[in-house]
C-alpha cells in the first residue's frame, strides 16, 4: 500500500509561533497561563500542562503577577481589557492572520459599513473579531441557507480565517443582490486555502483518507467535510488508538492530512500505527 501525506500537514505558522512563545515563557518564568486553550487540540493542550502552561478563560482564576498568553484565536475587547486591568503580564499570541480581520472590522466599522462576518459565531476567533465592530455587525454561518440579508446601504464582508473559499463566495453572491455598495475583504488564511486544496486532491487519489486533529478544531472539521464530499472513506481521528485495521484492508493507497493545530509528533504516531496494521510499501509527501 502507498501512504501519501500532504506537505501542509501539521502546525501552521500561527500555531507554531504561539506554542513556541508559550513554551519560551514557561521555561523562563515557570507556571504561566493561556487565555483559553492555546489551540484546539486536546493532545497539545495536555502536553502543555506538563510544561507548566495552563488554560483558563476565567480571569479570577489567574493569580496576581502571573503571565498570560492570549490564545492563537485571539480574545474579545472586553476580555483583553479585563486582563490588562488586572495585575498580570499579558502577551498577545494571537495569530497575525487573525489580527488582520480584527483590524479590518474596526476600520470598516468606523467608515460606516454594516459588517458581515462569514463564519461560526460560537468560535473564539469570530467572537474576538466581532467585538471590534463599533456599529452594526452580524455573523452569517454559510451552512444556513436561509440567513437574513441586512438592509444597509454599505456592507463590508469578511471571512473566518479557516473558511473554505466556496462557502465565502456562496454568501457573497447572495449579498451582492441586496446592495449597490458591497466591499469584500478576503481574510481567509493562505495556509488554510493551501491545506484545503491539498487535502481535496489527496482525497481524489487515495482509497482511504485519515484527517488528524482535534474534534473541537474548526479547520480540521472543515478538512474532514471537504475530503468526505470527495471520498466517503474519510475518517477524522485525534490519535493512533482510533485507527481500525479494517479501514486500510484491501486498500492500494491511504492518505493523511492534518489540521493546523496538529503537531508533527502526533502525525508520526499515526504513520507508525498504519505501518503496524498494513503493509506500507512507500511513503510519499504530496501537494
Amino acid at each position: 500500500m502507498r501512504l501519501l501525506i500532504t506537505k501542509s500537514a501539521g502546525f501552521c505558522f500561527g500555531v507554531k509561533r504561539t506554542v513556541e512563545l508559550a513554551l519560551k515563557e514557561s521555561a523562563q518564568k515557570g507556571k504561566i497561563y493561556t487565555f483559553g486553550p492555546i489551540i484546539h487540540n486536546p493532545q497539545v493542550v495536555k502536553y502543555l500542562e506538563t510544561q507548566n502552561i495552563h488554560a483558563t478563560e476565567n480571569i479570577s482564576e489567574i493569580p496576581e503577577s502571573s503571565t498570560v498568553v492570549i490564545r492563537t484565536h485571539g480574545a474579545t475587547i472586553d476580555d483583553l481589557n479585563g486582563l490588562r486591568k488586572s495585575n498580570l503580564t499579558v502577551i498577545d499570541g494571537t495569530c497575525t492572520f487573525v489580527l488582520r480581520p480584527q483590524r479590518m472590522v474596526k476600520g470598516l466599522s468606523e467608515q460606516g459599513y454594516f459588517i458581515v462576518i462569514v463564519g461560526d459565531e460560537k468560535h473564539p476567533e469570530i467572537k474576538g473579531v466581532k467585538s471590534r465592530a463599533d456599529g452594526n455587525v452580524m455573523v452569517i454561518n454559510p451552512s444556513n441557507t436561509n440567513f437574513k440579508i441586512p438592509k444597509a446601504k454599505k456592507i463590508a464582508v469578511i471571512a473566518q480565517t479557516t473558511l473554505p473559499m466556496e462557502d465565502f463566495e456562496s454568501v457573497i453572491r447572495r449579498l451582492r443582490d441586496s446592495t449597490n455598495d458591497i466591499k469584500v475583504v478576503n481574510t481567509i488564511c493562505r495556509d488554510t486555502s493551501i491545506r484545503q486544496n491539498e487535502s481535496k486532491r489527496l482525497a481524489k487519489k487515495t482509497d482511504v483518507v485519515l484527517v488528524i486533529g482535534g474534534r473541537n478544531s474548526a479547520n480540521t472539521n472543515k478538512l474532514t467535510r471537504l475530503c468526505r464530499e470527495i471520498n466517503r472513506k474519510t475518517y477524522h481521528i485525534e490519535s493512533e488508538e482510533e485507527i481500525k485495521s479494517s479501514w486500510v484492508e484491501n486498500a492500494d493507497s491511504a492518505g493523511i492530512t492534518a489540521g493546523a493545530s496538529t503537531p508533527d509528533w502526533l502525525i508520526e504516531r499515526i504513520i507508525k500505527r498504519i505501518k503496524e496494521v498494513a503493509a506500507v510499501e512507500s511513503t510519499e509527501a504530496v501537494d
